[in-house]
């Protein structure tokens, strides 16, 4: 379903030009008018592929659909072919991770259509996703976590994705005098009604523990097809599919590809940029106008990465606690024995508190990978975690906190042991609540890390003894404003 209205019937081209003679006629003029868009456009070979309703691209071709296409006044056919090279040109096809692919597709359309319709002023076709008062120059990542949390926008275009197929369903029975549901909608409605998988049970109010881990956790899908919104009160699989597809990115065989070659396909896509950015600046002809999207600033941006921080935290962080081991100098001379302050780094035992909210799904996989690194790295002696989302949450043993003391032969845990079922909203005050009251002997813990999106608030007053880390997946008024502790953010 196409969010795009192509029914409008009218002929804007000459019957003797094809689908592909258009295409080539709107690239052309695009070369033309930008030197810094030529450099990518030339590098998407168009394809006519008339499975996909509007245009699609996976960062190497252009498909087309050529009744779209032919639909479309030459501008428009131009501005969608602007969005689909802008998708490229922010690594859209290389950035989705797990995400919903739909749900993705639709942070994505909202990026670059308000940057279009905003800045390029570009006449985009009727129906396209734009709302530039909601979310501006927003990045299709922080889009995408701020629809994962509203319920309402995602039904609002499940229901307006009804009503248009409705629309549609009944200008087809007018037309051909009634008519069955094809076999496709059958088979998607079938999958919408299976789609969403529970481990059972259903999440507990606030303020309620849950002691059942497996009894009580929604499980998140994995796949990037699968999931519900951060409330898991929205089935994603139900949106719906809109204009100008994002292709996943593959190998020469077709294959997906692996973390390590999406990350040198993303820094070769930086490079072809920077070089297209050079040449606009250096002979471009657009009076100004960056047909690039901004993506420069965000190459060229100086910053230190949340992994670089975290290890700053762990090696020159100094608690305030004393060692028996090595007496006070300063007062033996008096013969008074008193512990010193510890000299060497003192973080050995860590809390880690993981928001297992759905929108931290993405990045906790990367999170908990590195930061196993980190703490083998620097020593780390004991590690507990507690999971939280709305509330601090308990495991099968009805523990809140999971423990793990490599004094004792313990491994640390990898992304695949490590704990993190759970769905809901997102409060800071409960984990720390946990630290207090629920974590024994935690006058000896070093130091508190946490994971999270960052959407939430925290009672001041629960600010514990120790260095407190907070490592944000995106940034917002709400870890702007955190009342304790150093910020970090994975997505800058």
């Amino acid at each position: 379903m196409s969010s795009y209205n192509t029914s409008s019937g009218q002929i804007y081209h000459n019957p003797k030009y094809s689908a592909m003679d258009i295409m080539q006629k709107a690239k052309a003029r695009l070369i033309e008018s930008s030197v810094g868009m030529a450099g990518m456009l030339l590098q998407l070979e168009l394809i006519e592929d008339n499975s996909f309703d509007t245009m699609a691209t996976d960062g190497k071709v252009i498909k087309f659909n050529a009744n779209f296409v032919l639909s479309l006044p030459m501008e428009e056919i131009t501005a969608v072919i602007i969005h689909e090279t802008l998708h490229v040109v922010w690594g859209h096809h290389l950035r989705m991770g797990r995400r919903n692919a739909n749900l993705w597709n639709i942070a994505c359309d909202y990026a670059i259509n308000n940057y279009i319709h905003d800045v390029l002023r570009q006449p985009l076709p009727s129906g396209g996703l734009i709302d530039v008062q909601k979310y501006g120059r927003d990045s299709a990542e922080k889009i995408y976590r701020t629809l994962m949390d509203d319920d309402e926008a995602l039904n609002d275009l499940i229901n307006a994705n009804s009503d248009s197929e409705d629309s549609e369903e009944q200008e087809d029975q007018d037309n051909q005098g009634g008519g069955q549901q094809s076999e496709d909608q059958n088979q998607s409605e079938e999958e919408n009604i299976t789609g969403q998988e529970f481990s059972g049970g259903s999440q507990p109010d606030e303020g309620e523990s849950q002691s059942d881990e497996e009894g009580d956790q929604r499980a998140n899908p994995k796949d990037s097809s699968g999931g519900t919104s951060a409330s898991g009160e929205v089935d994603l699989n139900e949106l719906p599919s809109f204009a100008g597809a994002i292709l996943p990115a593959t190998d020469e065989n077709g294959q997906a590809l692996n973390d390590d070659e999406i990350k040198e396909q993303m820094t070769v896509l930086d490079a072809q940029v920077m070089v297209a950015q050079k040449l606009e600046k250096g002979i471009g002809n657009s009076g100004g106008v960056d047909y690039l999207g901004g993506r420069e600033a965000e190459i060229t941006q100086v910053s230190v990465s949340w992994e670089d921080e975290m290890a700053d935290f762990l090696s020159t962080t100094k608690s305030d606690s004393n060692s028996w081991s090595r007496l006070n100098r300063r007062h033996q001379h008096r013969g008074i024995n008193l512990p010193s302050k510890k000299s060497e780094p003192t973080i050995k035992k860590v809390a880690m508190m993981i928001d297992v909210s759905g929108s931290t799904e993405y990045e906790r996989d990367d999170y908990v990978t590195n930061a196993m690194d980190l703490f083998e790295q620097y020593q780390i002696e004991m590690l507990a975690v507690n999971r939280f989302a709305s509330i601090s949450l308990r495991n099968a043993k009805g523990e809140y906190w999971d423990i793990w003391d490599t004094t004792q032969g313990d491994s640390l845990p990898d992304k695949d042991e490590f704990p993190s079922a759970g769905t809901g909203g997102t409060e800071f005050t409960p984990p720390f609540n946990a630290f207090h009251q629920k974590l024994e002997d935690n006058d000896e813990y070093d130091a508190i890390i946490v994971f999270t999106d960052g959407y939430g608030d925290v009672d001041p007053e629960v600010e514990p003894d120790v260095p407190v880390l907070w490592i944000c997946s995106e940034q917002s008024s709400y870890s702007e404003n955190l009342p304790f502790g150093k910020v970090v953010y994975m997505n800058k």
